[in-house]
């Protein structure tokens, strides 16, 4: 009953927020306009009296957004109709190409019929013994094969009666059977294939898992038009029992677009809840669910509203039942933010409500924040910025009635004055900050904070060209660029009217100290040029970045003392290695903060993908030191093998491993192996898998079992900002920059 509560609560929500942001339609329909229709050839005759053009040779005949080539064509000019003969190819405005031999084709109407023809649509080649356009857009095709394979004889189709193509959209097919290398292998009576969509239109997957035994998890996708899909779901697992729910994608033009995502499960398997809600789940029933819906409506190029409202029936039911996404999101949030961005300002409403009392949510009911960006003031080369923010707090624990709360005003003032000295740039700052807050840690009401903080901004750029041109290592070197980029940043707050530690700490405005910070930085960039695809291109071969910070009269060290050292280092020798090294030392406690190393590695037959991640351990977090990797060798053309493994080093434990083996079948990629995965309720879930990816259309496998996700690192193969040198730089070389 309260699932079913919730949930009709969440559709309310749901049809007031989609109404705010509907608007009337346009009053005024565009009125369309007529277009000559241009023809080209190496031969031309004109007969006047007929407004006919006979054209020989490389013909071309355009009209508004289609094209026509051909070796013959007789084209009225007035009826925009033509008669072509000799690989004739009609290029569509949303991409479909129709070939044949013969054509009779109004361009006008967008009306023609071909026979013995072909149409490509994407991957997708259909083949018709007779083919009719009936409009721009819909395509028909009779006594029809489709396929993605490109052999003559191919190795898969899909023989039909009829198939229809809807441009942009879909292809429908009735009667069809499926075909291996000309064999027929089963028959169905319809079959609707999207094309502008990366979800498969049906879904079958059975398999067997120690944590759900076996199952079988159908889907079937619909498209109700370009703007709207919608997604069904039925699933059996034999140790859970029956669940299912709908999924609805939607896009329009004024209503703005979004996605719907509702699920219900009577699970056999409910983790049930003790007392006072203190152990696995809080549950007292066996009806498991969610109700999820994202929104966007984009007003102008500057002004949107955002809304996402996400409800669980406890805490472990998304990573049960959707492992994907949890692996994604752990614990999604619910909120409401409107966003106007300008050049000059930005403006920001954020109300955020916490949805599953199981989560731990700090709401902001609302936080609201208008920043004017930093702008020179009346030509005076004075510079100004300014936030200022109303926000209130509620710090809501999961299944603890105990809340913090706490209202605070916020404004934030700066002032600089850039200076440019031959070719260094000093910029000196100075900054006010006041603070209302309703409440302190020790609930003495009404406190004000103010706080006067400067400093400045010195930094230059020199950059030298090395003539040295080599393949040594095969680094194909052709000069060698040494971009030098010292920095040195003073920030001092030398007045808090509030001792550190008072408030309590929501965000980093709470936990303003005194402080007096030099921070050091040297960067430094290694670049060459490359002759790829055509064209001489920059390519970042080492960036290697150092910052340190120093401390004047530490307030917690009561001394002076390094304190801070972050490295920042990214390599990419080749094509085929590319990795990234960032991390924080805390050279007082003598540990690191973070440290995250990412690598890429594919070369010939050879791929390797590696991610470590760690997060120090502190009061509010518990640490994490996760490393994942993947692993891929092709023996020969046909196979391959791989592995993955995530695991979790300040638990010791394995959260998931997977072998695999691929074989390649020229159209489709088989893949099968062995998962094993943790979760919170239960370990060591193992199940085998199978999947038969078709290679136009990766995203529809047919597959038995589930297999290990695993993102490639994200990486960039340069560094921003680092082409060029300013003009005010020094130029250490006399050899001008590339």
């Amino acid at each position: 009953m309260r699932l079913t509560r919730k949930l009709f609560k969440a559709f309310l929500m749901l049809v007031l927020t989609i109404s705010l942001c509907s608007f009337p339609p346009d009053v005024m329909a565009e009125v369309p306009t007529d277009a000559p229709i241009e023809v080209s050839g190496d031969q031309l005759e004109y007969d006047r009296q007929k407004s006919k053009i006979i054209a020989t040779g490389t013909v071309v005949i355009t009209y508004k957004n289609v094209k026509m080539t051909c070796d013959k064509a007789e084209v009225f000019s007035e009826t925009k109709q033509a008669y072509a003969e000799g690989h004739v190819y009609i290029y569509q405005e949303s991409g479909e190409v129709i070939r044949a031999e013969k054509v009779f084709y109004d361009f006008k109407q967008r009306q023609g019929s071909f026979p013995d023809a072909k149409v490509t649509s994407g991957p997708w080649t259909g083949r018709g013994e007779q083919v009719e356009q009936v409009s721009k857009d819909e395509i028909r095709l009779y006594n029809a094969s489709v396929t993605t394979c490109a052999f003559d004889r191919p190795h898969f189709d899909v023989k039909a009666k009829r198939v229809t193509i809807f441009p942009g959209d879909k292809f429908v097919a009735r009667d069809i059977v499926f075909r291996v290398l000309g064999k027929p292998v089963f028959w169905w009576p319809y079959l609707v294939m999207p094309l502008n969509t990366t979800e498969p239109p049906f879904e079958l997957v059975p398999g067997y898992s120690s944590d759900d035994g076996f199952y079988i998890l159908s889907s079937k996708t619909t498209s109700l038009g370009k703007n709207l899909k919608v997604k069904g779901q039925v699933d059996y697992r034999s140790k859970r029992g029956v669940g299912g729910g709908v999924d609805v994608d939607y896009r329009f033009e004024k209503m703005g677009e979004g996605q719907i995502k509702a699920y219900i499960a009577n699970d056999e398997k409910t983790p049930q809840g003790v007392s006072g809600g203190d152990g696995l789940g809080d549950r007292v029933d066996d009806t498991r669910g969610r109700f999820s819906f994202k929104h966007r409506v984009d007003f102008d190029e500057f002004t949107n509203v955002i809304t996402e409202w996400n409800y669980f029936s406890d805490e472990f039911f998304l990573q049960d039942y959707f492992e994907r996404e949890f692996r994604k999101e752990t614990q999604p949030e619910s909120y409401v933010t409107f966003t106007r961005a300008t050049d000059r300002y930005s403006f920001i409403i954020d109300l955020e409500k916490r949805t599953n009392r199981f989560f731990t949510v700090l709401e902001k009911l609302p936080e609201v924040k208008f920043t004017w960006n930093r702008q020179e003031i009346m030509n005076t080369n004075f510079y100004y910025r300014a936030e200022n923010q109303f926000v209130a707090f509620n710090q809501k624990n999961a299944r603890s009635s105990e809340d913090k709360d706490v209202v605070r005003f916020d404004t934030f003032h700066e002032l600089n004055y850039p200076i440019s000295v031959r070719n260094w740039e000093f910029v000196p700052f100075a900054n006010f900050r006041e603070s209302w807050f309703s409440r302190d840690k020790r609930g003495e009401k009404g406190i004000e904070r103010h706080n006067f903080g400067y400093g400045f901004d010195l930094r230059t750029r020199f950059y030298n060209v090395f003539d040295v041109d080599t393949n040594i290592l095969g680094l194909n070197i052709n000069k060698i660029r040494h971009v030098l980029e010292p920095s040195v940043r003073y920030d001092s707050i030398r007045f808090v009217s509030v001792p550190e530690g008072n408030l309590e700490p929501f965000d980093d405005i709470d936990n303003l100290f005194r402080k007096d910070e030099v921070t050091f930085g040297l960067e430094n960039r290694f670049q060459t040029k490359r002759y790829i695809d055509g064209a001489w291109q920059r390519v970042d071969l080492l960036s290697f970045n150092t910052f340190l910070t120093f401390s004047i009269d530490d307030n917690a060290l009561g001394a002076d003392a390094w304190t801070k050292w972050r490295q920042e280092i990214q390599f990419r020798p080749y094509e085929w290695l590319i990795s990234e090294i960032l991390w924080e030392y805390d050279m007082v406690s003598d540990q690191f903060d973070f440290a995250e190393i990412d690598l890429i590695l594919e070369k010939d037959r050879f791929r390797f993908l590696m991610s470590h991640q760690f997060i120090k351990q502190d009061i509010d977090f518990g640490g994490s030191s996760l490393l994942t990797f993947d692993l891929n060798y092709r023996l020969n053309d046909l196979w391959s093998l791989g592995g993955y493994t995530r695991v979790e080093f300040d638990s010791s434990t394995i959260e998931e491993w997977e072998l695999r083996v691929t074989r390649d079948l020229h159209d489709w990629y088989l893949d099968f192996g062995y998962n094993v995965r943790d979760s919170e309720i239960d370990s060591s879930n193992k199940e085998l898998f199978v999947e038969l990816r078709l290679k136009a259309f990766p995203q529809f496998p047919l597959k038995a079992g589930n297999r290990a996700s695993f993102s490639r690192p994200r990486i960039g193969r340069f560094v921003s900002g680092a082409s060029e040198a300013p003009a005010n730089i020094a130029n250490t070389s006399s050899t001008p920059q590339y």
